[in-house]
């Protein structure tokens, strides 16, 4: 069986955030800080060996005393993020151990996993070698040079909003970061895509939002009881990657 580890990113300072001084990451939905809801999906599959959970450096020591506990009970490994997204998942890789077969990088504020979302992707990876969730873009585009003015609307039909966790081959992430030069990437697989690698879809969720937003808080915790029921029956999936449903 394919073994997979697990790079949580949570570094982030989430600036549209507005919650005191407190980070998107560490607020509280449904009962939970909102990273611990991804963590613990993972931590559920069997074929998941390793979890590194990359915060801010300024972070660190209050994340390890705050969750310490949990975080040596869901044996989750505590790593120093860097300014940049892409400079947390590189640590976070430089963790991972060496008998790992895939990485998956996840954000840890997106909370609405369901576990026949997860057995997608990481089946996906495992047939193709690498699997990014997606879901194809349904609004009508529009392509604005001053954000005033339409300048035209975008054909959308070839079009797909990518989501996390995406799952690659430790040695073929590990070589796409050590050839990076000066790109700096928004997501793993545009890293991947540079190097010529085919990157596979796998059908996402139109729940697995990212929060930013408290109105994206308000969207998670009414995904969570769509989730909760969901999660308790059989899913079966056979459909285009343009079929997005809520499974």
């Amino acid at each position: 069986m394919s073994r997979f580890a697990v790079i949580v990113a949570a570094a982030g300072s989430g600036t549209r955030f507005q919650s005191g001084n407190q980070k998107k990451t560490y607020a509280v939905l449904a009962g939970k800080p909102l990273w611990l809801h991804s963590v613990e999906r993972f931590a559920a599959r069997d074929d998941v060996d390793q979890i590194v959970i990359v915060v801010s450096p300024e972070d660190e020591v209050w994340f390890a005393e705050t969750y310490g506990d949990l975080l040596a009970a869901l044996r989750v490994d505590i790593v120093a993020g860097g300014s940049e997204r892409f400079e947390s998942v590189e640590n976070g890789l430089s963790r991972v151990r060496s008998e790992i077969d895939f990485v998956a990088v996840h954000d840890g504020a997106r909370p609405c996993l369901s576990g026949a979302l997860l057995e997608r992707i990481f089946a996906t990876a495992r047939e193709h070698g690498n699997a990014v969730p997606a879901v194809a873009v349904s609004s009508t585009l529009k392509r604005s040079s001053d954000g005033v003015r339409v300048g035209e609307t975008v054909d959308r039909s070839e079009l797909f909003q990518s989501q996390t966790p995406q799952v690659f081959r430790q040695s073929d992430l590990e070589a796409a970061f050590q050839n990076r030069g000066e790109l700096q990437p928004t997501d793993e697989a545009q890293l991947m895509e540079m190097l010529g690698h085919p990157v596979f879809l796998a059908e996402g969720c139109t729940l697995n939002r990212k929060v930013t937003s408290q109105q994206d808080m308000q969207f998670a915790e009414a995904a969570m009881s769509v989730l909760s029921t969901s999660d308790s029956k059989p899913v079966h999936f056979d459909g285009p990657i343009g079929d997005s449903t809520l499974r």
